[in-house]
């Protein structure tokens, strides 16, 4: 072919078949190249891409040319990408499981709000049915004010050893504030009041004598009324009934005695 300037050559026809081919210098050899193989296993940089299809999942796209307005991309049971339906504003995601797209669910007034800021104020407005206001309370060593409780019943403590006690105890009144106790047989007990008392606790005793051999008992640290301590009813299996309350720093004490 005679001399032919490359801008006088004819155009060619496009897209390009890719079994054209082209002069290339190799090696210091010229040698021909067909367009297929000019790129072929090589990274191609490219600022925009026109693609005929949409691009694959498995070369990284998502196998969509379009989508749900408010829908979100997952994967079906057989591994490609959909578009789910439009998801409700202000929904919670739920997942579907393996191969079921996500819908959403509708949430309570102020349920956002509380996920966001989970204050107790929050959580009050997102309940129906609370009662009174403040804070959110919690089983252990709670602060309340003012509160109606119904249906109050306090916890039964035994003291000792299945209930008996020996030569000395020392009385605990975290699980509970009414206390039993039974004093075993000929042996005299002397109880010790709570370690490190707040003002206002206070707790109830029922002491049983022992059923033979009857004895005694004494508190340590305790006011009693006309400063009399009183004297545990000596008679078999009797009952005596002790309050304690702590005030300011002491222990105070008053029996109602021999129950029968």
């Amino acid at each position: 072919m005679a001399d032919v300037k490359i801008s006088a050559l004819p155009a060619s026809t496009t897209p390009l078949a890719g079994t054209e081919v082209l002069p290339i210098v190799q090696s210091g050899a010229t040698v021909q190249v067909s367009v297929a193989n000019l790129t072929a296993g090589r990274a191609v940089s490219a600022s925009s891409l026109s693609l005929t299809s949409a691009l694959p999942v498995a070369s990284g796209g998502t196998g969509l040319s379009a989508g749900t307005s408010g829908g979100v991309l997952a994967f079906t049971a057989t591994g490609t990408l959909a578009s789910s339906a439009a998801l409700a504003a202000s929904a919670l995601v739920i997942g579907g499981g393996a191969g079921v797209a996500p819908s959403t669910t509708t949430t309570a007034t102020g349920a956002l709000t509380f996920l966001g800021t989970p204050s107790s104020a929050n959580l009050a407005a997102l309940l129906t049915d609370e009662t009174g206001t403040g804070a959110n309370v919690f089983a252990t060593s709670p602060t309340l004010t003012t509160p109606t409780i119904s249906g109050y019943t306090e916890s039964v403590v035994a003291c000792g050893t299945a209930g008996v006690v020996g030569a000395s105890f020392t009385f605990v009144i975290t699980a509970g504030t009414v206390l039993t106790a039974i004093l075993t047989a000929g042996t005299p007990c002397t109880f010790t009041m709570p370690a490190s008392p707040t003002a206002g606790q206070s707790f109830v005793l029922r002491l049983t004598n022992s059923a033979t051999s009857m004895t005694t008992a004494t508190f340590t640290g305790v006011k009693w009324p006309g400063g009399t301590v009183p004297t545990i009813t000596a008679t078999a299996s009797a009952v005596d009934i002790i309050s304690f309350v702590y005030i300011g720093t002491s222990w105070y004490g008053n029996a109602a005695q021999a129950f029968a």
